[in-house]
């Protein structure tokens, strides 16, 4: 069963977002930044990097990474000491969505799930919550965008009581949220295909 906690436990989550937010680097993690850099030598400019991972186990993650060369998509699935080699893909409609919106994605974020209690606003956590993020690097700038899918629930149980998510509509509504499903869908369609074979 989930645990549900209250705000306080949320700026141990919230800081690692807001600091990593601030430097140059595509992800948090060296790998990814590694291969990202090798790409940046090679004058590519047009880089997008959609991640998963679970707050309780951050360690273990899955990172797409691809980019435009030369007027095609390149991607490269990246995993902890797992190669896999880089394929070409169709995502034409994914950096046409992420381009025309590029403004709000800038100003855009996802609001904790919360619920209204006594005429106060309560923010919840659930611990080990799926986490989805993007982060696009064009021509030198560095948009992110996350998300909690605990955040885009509509409902929640606390202490028996059943609880309405006060910024379900809005966090559902976000161009960014759209941008990860599209990912989601992306990642998915790739790896039933068995798009991604280990070297």
């Amino acid at each position: 069963m989930k645990k549900l906690k209250t705000f306080p436990i949320f700026l141990l989550i919230i800081i690692p977002f807001f600091t990593y937010s601030q430097t140059e680097e595509l992800s948090r993690h060296s790998s990814v930044n590694e291969f990202v850099t090798e790409l940046q030598k090679s004058k590519i400019d047009t880089i997008c990097d959609y991640e998963i991972f679970n707050e309780k186990s951050e360690a273990m993650y899955t990172q797409y990474v691809f980019w435009k060369e030369n007027g095609k998509t390149k991607l490269k699935k990246i995993e902890v000491k797992k190669n896999y080699p880089i394929i070409e893909i169709e995502a034409e409609n994914i950096w046409v969505f992420l381009f025309s919106n590029i403004e709000i994605h800038k100003n855009e974020s996802t609001k904790f799930f919360a619920f209204q209690e006594n005429n106060q606003i309560q923010d919840l956590i659930s611990e080990g919550t799926d986490i989805k993020e993007f982060n696009l690097f064009l021509n030198g700038n560095m948009v992110k965008f996350w998300t909690s899918s605990f955040d885009f629930q509509k409902t929640e149980k606390v202490d028996g009581k059943k609880v309405t998510n006060i910024y379900f509509e809005y966090n559902n509504n976000l161009k960014g949220k759209v941008a990860i499903d599209m990912f989601d869908l992306l990642s998915k369609t790739l790896e039933k295909k068995r798009a991604f074979i280990r070297n």
